[in-house]
This record gives structure tokens, sequence and C-alpha cells, in this order.
């Protein structure tokens, strides 16, 4: 994609649409709304996931990173395992019960394959 002379590459191109998830943060200018979630998103109840291959499953990543890490002189490395990391930020009010089933159930139908990956889940408040 060429660039386009008066556009400032350092923001995004176009900012969220406003549905109303914006209305409370009046300052809120183009080319900043990203650095308002920061603020914007505290009090809210995070859950993180992590997923990672069963033990009994053969894992190519991980053994290709160690080799990377052994051949770069980091000789203590015995194994590897590569897995995934998801952080889901849950809206204000959530029933810390219903949240921690729901986040279980997507971790195990929609996140983590069951057959060939374990998963775990940790509940963070913000």
């Amino acid at each position: 994609m060429a660039r386009q002379a008066g556009i400032r590459y350092s923001t995004p191109p176009n900012p969220p649409p406003n549905d109303g998830w914006f209305q409370s943060v009046p300052e809120l200018e183009y080319g900043r709304w990203w650095e308002s979630l920061v603020s914007y998103n505290k009090g809210y109840m995070k859950a993180r996931v992590y997923v990672s291959p069963k033990t009994t499953v053969l894992d190519p990543q991980g053994q290709t990173i160690q080799s990377a890490l052994n051949g770069m002189g980091f000789r203590d490395v015995a194994s590897v395992r590569q897995g995934k990391f998801f952080e889901l930020t849950l809206k204000q009010g959530a029933d810390p019960k219903q949240a921690a089933a729901d986040v279980n159930t997507m971790a195990r139908d929609v996140l983590a394959n069951p057959v060939i990956e374990d998963f775990r889940v940790e509940f963070i408040d913000d």
C-alpha cells in the first residue's frame, strides 16, 4: 500500500465505530482513542486462559525452539512446550460464578482443542 500525503501513519487509519461505548469518555479524540482504553478498562474483571499441548502429544514447535535456544548457547534448556495465551476482559458487574463457568466453557469449546491440548484459567481483578 502506497503512503498518501497528509496521513499520519503513527495512528490507526480509522477510529472504532461509536456505538455508545465511548460516550462516557468526552475527551476522546481521533488518533488517541486507543490510549484511553488503558484507563477506561479499570475495574473490569479479566480472565487469562493458558493453552498448551498435552504432555502425550508431540510438540514440534517446542522442539524447534529448544534446538534454537541450545544453538544460541542456552545449554541449560532441557525442553520447551509452546502454547497460546488469551486475555479476556469481562463486562463490569458480571457475576463471578457465571463468568467462571462461561470462561471455562469458552476455553474448552473454542480456545483449546481438548483432544490434544490442556488449558488453565486464571481470574484477575483489574
